[in-house]
This record gives C-alpha cells, sequence and structure tokens, in this order.
C-alpha cells in the first residue's frame, strides 16, 4: 500500500511486473519489450551469482539447470525464492533465543550455539578447534594471556625493522569486494594482510567469510578456495609495545650520544686551547731559559778546568826560565784572561733568572779566586746540587710527567682544538683518564676503541655517568643501562638566549601513565559492566583521555 518511488513488485497470481510511480503501482510495460525468458544475463552478472557467494549462506545457491537458463526470468524466480527463505529464517531466529541466559551451559549445543553466563557475565560459543569441542570465550576463542598456559619460544627482536616493512594506506573496496558482498563506498584505512604475512604470519589467518571447519582435519579452511585473508589487529598492540620499547632504547642512546658529542666537542676545544697555552708557556720558557747548548755541563766545566791548570802550569814553567817574553803575554795579562774566561762563564748564564744565583754559586765554586781554581771534586759537587734542584723543580719533558696546579687555557685560535689527539688513530685511544670516587681500585678511560667508529667511556664497576641540573641529576648510564627522569620525543630548532627549543614534543613518561590510566579504567569497567551498552559508556569516558 505505500513504497518508494521506482520499487518493483511481481504478482506471482497474475505473473505480472509492476513498479511503483506517480504515487500507485503500474504495469512495467515497454515498448518493443523482450520477454523475460529471453533476456539473458550479462556477463558480470553471470559471474557474481554464478560463483559461490560467501554473504549467501542463509538461501539456495543461484544454480541454474542449463546455460539456457541464465536469463532474467529465472534469476527473478531465484531471488523471489530467497526472499522467501530469508524471511522464513529470520522468523524462525525470532522465535528461538539467540543467546540463552543461564547460570550453567546448555546441555546440548550444537556448533555456533551461542550461551550467555549469568554468573562470570560472560557471552560464549560453542565450536570445534582442532578436534576438541567445547564452550569458549566469544571475545577470543583461541587467545589467552595467562603466562601458566604458555610455552614460550622466545622474544621478539626486531620490530622497529619489521614495522618499516609494514605500510599503513587508504583505500576503496573493489569490484572483487563488491562481488563478495562488500558494500562500504567510504574511502578507509587498513593494512595489507598479505604484506604482514611476510613479516608477522602470526596475524594473519583466514577472513571469517571465507572460512568454515573442516571435519576431517577440524581446522580451519578456505570456503571459496581462494584464501581470503585478514589481520588479528589484537594480536598488533603486542607488536606495537615491542616496537615502543625499541623506539624508546633508540631515543635513550641517541640522546646519549647527542651529549657526549657536545661533551667531546667541549673537551676537544678546551684541548685545543690548553696546547696552546702550553705551547706559548713553553715558548717564554725557552725564550727566557735560553738555548740549552748555553749551558755548561759537567764534562765542559771538567774540561776547562783542566785547560786552566795547564795554561797555569805553562805560566809558571815560563816565569822559571830566563828567556826574551817580549812576544809573550805577561803574568797579569794572562791573569786578566782568565778573568776575562771567568766572566765569560757567568755572563752564559744571565739568560735566565730562575739559574742566574745557581750558576753563579756554581762558577764561584769552580774558580775560588785569582790564584786558585776549583777541584773536579768541587765541580762534581756543585754540579750534583744543580741536578737536584733542577729535578725537584719538576718540569716536563717531552716524553711527560707529573703536573702540579693549574692551567687555565685561552685558546688564541678558535679554528683550531685546544686539546688535539688527531695525530693517528691511536693517539685518542684512551685520551682521557679519571680515577673513582671510592676506596676500591677502579679507574674510567674514554677515547677511541678498537671497533670502527666508536669511541667510548670504559668502565669496569658501578661507575655513574650522569648529567647534573639545578635539581639534580637529570640522565644516567651506568652498568646496567641508561635512565632519566623525563624522557621527550620532538624535533630541535636552534638553541635561543633560553637554551633549547624543541618543537612537537611528546613526554613519553606522561603518554605511557596516560595510556596506563585508560587500560586500568577499560579493565574496571570490563569487570563491572552486566552489559555491552554500559561497558560501552564507561569505556569512552576513560578513552576520552587519550
Amino acid at each position: 500500500t505505500r513504497e518508494v518511488e521506482g520499487a518493483l513488485w511481481f504478482n506471482n497470481q497474475n505473473q505480472v511486473l509492476y513498479i511503483f510511480y506517480s504515487n500507485t503501482w503500474n504495469v512495467a510495460l515497454a515498448a518493443n519489450a523482450v520477454s523475460l525468458p529471453d533476456l539473458t544475463l550479462s556477463t558480470d552478472t553471470q559471474n557474481y551469482y554464478g560463483t559461490v557467494n560467501p554473504l549467501l549462506v542463509n538461501v539456495s545457491q543461484f544454480t541454474p539447470a542449463t546455460p539456457a537458463d541464465r536469463n532474467q526470468s529465472v534469476l527473478n524466480r531465484w531471488i523471489f525464492q530467497a526472499v522467501r527463505e530469508l524471511d522464513q529464517a529470520v522468523v524462525d531466529l525470532d522465535a528461538e533465543a539467540i543467546a540463552p541466559a543461564a547460570a550453567s551451559a546448555p546441555s546440548s549445543p550444537i556448533e555456533g550455539d551461542l550461551y550467555f553466563n549469568t554468573s562470570d557475565l560472560n557471552l560464549y560459543v560453542y565450536n570445534t578447534i582442532s578436534g576438541t569441542a567445547a564452550w569458549r570465550h566469544v571475545i577470543n576463542p583461541t587467545n589467552f594471556s595467562d603466562d601458566r598456559l604458555k610455552a614460550k619460544d622466545g622474544l621478539l627482536d626486531g620490530a622497529l625493522d619489521k614495522l618499516s616493512e609494514i605500510n599503513a594506506f587508504y583505500y576503496y573496496e573493489n569490484d572483487l569486494a563488491k562481488e563478495l558482498g562488500f558494500r562500504n563506498g567510504q574511502r578507509q584505512l587498513g593494512l595489507s594482510a598479505q604484506e604482514l604475512s611476510a613479516v608477522l604470519p602470526e596475524v594473519v589467518s583466514l577472513a571469517p567469510f571465507d572460512r568454515e571447519l573442516d571435519p576431517e582435519t577440524g581446522k580451519f579452511k578456505s570456503r571459496s578456495s581462494k584464501k581470503y585473508l585478514t589481520v588479528d589487529y589484537e594480536k598488533l598492540s603486542a607488536f606495537s609495545l615491542q616496537a615502543i620499547k625499541e623506539l624508546a632504547d633508540k631515543v635513550d642512546h641517541k640522546a646519549a650520544q647527542r651529549d657526549l658529542d657536545v661533551l667531546s666537542q667541549d673537551l676537544y676545544s678546551k684541548i685545543i686551547s690548553i696546547d696552546t697555552l702550553v705551547e706559548l708557556k713553553v715558548e717564554d720558557l725557552a725564550e727566557y731559559i735560553g738555548d740549552i747548548d748555553d749551558y755548561v755541563l759537567k764534562s765542559d766545566l771538567s774540561e776547562t778546568s783542566s785547560q786552566i791548570k795547564e795554561l797555569q802550569d805553562r805560566i809558571a814553567a815560563v816565569d822559571s826560565k830566563e828567556l826574551d817574553l817580549s812576544s809573550l803575554a805577561t803574568h797579569g795579562e794572562l791573569e786578566e784572561g782568565i778573568a776575562e774566561v771567568k766572566e765569560s762563564l757567568i755572563s752564559l748564564h744571565k739568560s735566565t733568572e730562575i739559574y742566574v744565583d745557581q750558576r753563579i754559586d756554581l762558577v764561584k765554586e769552580s774558580i775560588a779566586n785569582k790564584e786558585e781554581l776549583a777541584t773536579k771534586d768541587e765541580v762534581k759537587k756543585s754540579v750534583d746540587s744543580l741536578d737536584k734542584k733542577l729535578k725537584a723543580r719538576k718540569y716536563l719533558s717531552q716524553k711527560g710527567g707529573d703536573v702540579y696546579g693549574r692551567f687555565e687555557i685561552k685558546n688564541s685560535d678558535i679554528e683550531l682544538p685546544t686539546f688535539d689527539f688527531s695525530a693517528t688513530a691511536s693517539d685518542s685511544q684512551k685520551a682521557l683518564r679519571f680515577k673513582s670516587n671510592t676506596s676500591e681500585e677502579t679507574i674510567v678511560d674514554f677515547g677511541t676503541t678498537q671497533s670502527f667508529w666508536e669511541y667510548a667511556w670504559e668502565f669496569s664497576s658501578r661507575e655513574d655517568f650522569c648529567w647534573k641540573g639545578g635539581n639534580g641529576k637529570v640522565f644516567s648510564i651506568d652498568r646496567d643501562g641508561a635512565a632519566c627522569t623525563k624522557l621527550i620525543i620532538g624535533q630541535f630548532s636552534e638553541n635561543n638566549e633560553r637554551g633549547r627549543v624543541i618543537h612537537n614534543h611528546v613526554d613519553v613518561g606522561e603518554r605511557l601513565h596516560a595510556y596506563q590510566t585508560t587500560f586500568e579504567g577499560l579493565r574496571s569497567a570490563l569487570a563491572n559492566s552486566e552489559d555491552f551498552e554500559t561497558f560501552k559508556q564507561k569505556a569512552t569516558r576513560y578513552l576520552k583521555e587519550v
């Protein structure tokens, strides 16, 4: 009595087809009309209805007896018969409880029966898995999480690498999906089951619309033999959790490595400054002391003493003889020469103020007076005394030594490093060494290692490498790994006068806390809800928080 414009009605009494328009039913006639038995079905229609359509499970299959029966008349009769069968199936379902509610399960169930347990408020389905028939929880009849029910077979690793091989994409249902009965015309978001099966086959299985239980094996098989697949998105949560952990580890490592790079650059600049200052100080000291060749050695003093004594003996011999000495130097002239030699020796040491007093004492001890020169023993005694004084000063040699005091380094060329260990790769190994503040004998070295591209802090005990702020530690690394009070992921911009600048940042700790709170809320909602609508309302309230 009431229909929409364009609706069809086949009157099975007079075998006439009607169409509804202008608020009434009109006989559907057309000029030069072709009779329905002669109207052959199109190829697409034959392919659609001629295959086993998994969605048509409640009505008889469209199976014409002969190719000639593949016409509109036969299809119309099948459609009307299918509608009757579907209507009868709906009536039969209305006449019985889909899921009877009771404190105990029905005694004579068949495959696929549902049952709602009023004791634990859970829905169960009766099915056969691996040849064993039983009532199983309908939320996920094949999965459980209790550790006592699992024989573990290894941990999931390389989750980030696997994640890089999985692509999420937008899609529309294609013609094949429409042939199978899907009718969602909207743009959708999803994953490829084939792509996932290559890296995570455990989350891929036969699609529900294309699977049926094989009575011989007790396992699912493809109803259409096409093996259409689906993805268990619930199992992907375990994979996502592991990927987040691996990402967190990488973020921690990168944060530590970035700070180490900054520290290394800072040390490198300071080393350059110290090296430059040391070079300047050495140059000043060299200029202050003078050429080392200008100083008298033990051997030089001994030789001079011998020469002076020999000269004195010759003078005495000359004085004892009656000879014409007009062409020779007089004794006074020789004494003046000796005095000049003495003065020359003293002047050699005036190039440095540090050793002036010592050198004058040495010369005085070596040359007692004008008539008497120092003996070898006296010269040796003076040289030994001077040697002890030099050693007591603790000056560094080219091979190193101990340093007392402090250095204040001012780098005169910022283009050059303050400390430079780059002459060879081995020069950077164990570049810095520290003694830990403990009663134990523990040493920490920093520098390059035998591994390619590696710089490392090498330690063997409970050393704690950390960064401290005004309120204490913010980051720490010890033998158990890295720890921080707050982990932030974001995009860096150039620092400003207030320090570090991060955009689009995520506080991992806050985010994980929010997720944990939501999960606990969902668990509480599931345990305290008597029906799905109540659970949905409670769960939605918690989900809004994230």
